[in-house]
C-alpha cells in the first residue's frame, strides 16, 4: 500500500489555493491548467469557511477534485491521492 502524498498547508494560504497547488503538483501541471475550475468540485468560499473557522472543533473535508481525493482538515493538513 502506497503512502499518501500529504502537504501542510500554510495558515495564511487561502484553503482553495492551496488545494489547487496541491493537484496540480500531482499532476505536473500548471495551477490554472487544471480542468475542471474547482468551483465545479466544492465551493471555494465554503470551503475557506469551513476550514477557518475557530469554533475550537478539528473539521475534514473531503472531495474529489480533477481525478484525485482531496482532504483538507482545518489543522492547515492537506491529502491529495
Amino acid at each position: 500500500m502506497r503512502d499518501k502524498p500529504r502537504l501542510e498547508g500554510s495558515r495564511d494560504t487561502p484553503a482553495d489555493l492551496a488545494v489547487v497547488e496541491a493537484v496540480a503538483a500531482h499532476a505536473g501541471v500548471n495551477p490554472k491548467e487544471l480542468e475542471p475550475p474547482l468551483y465545479e468540485a466544492v465551493d471555494p468560499d465554503a470551503l475557506e469557511t469551513v476550514l477557518s473557522g475557530d469554533g475550537g472543533s478539528s473539521v475534514t473535508v473531503a472531495f474529489e477534485y480533477a481525478g484525485y481525493d482531496v482532504v483538507a482538515r482545518s489543522d492547515g493538513s492537506l491529502v491529495v491521492e
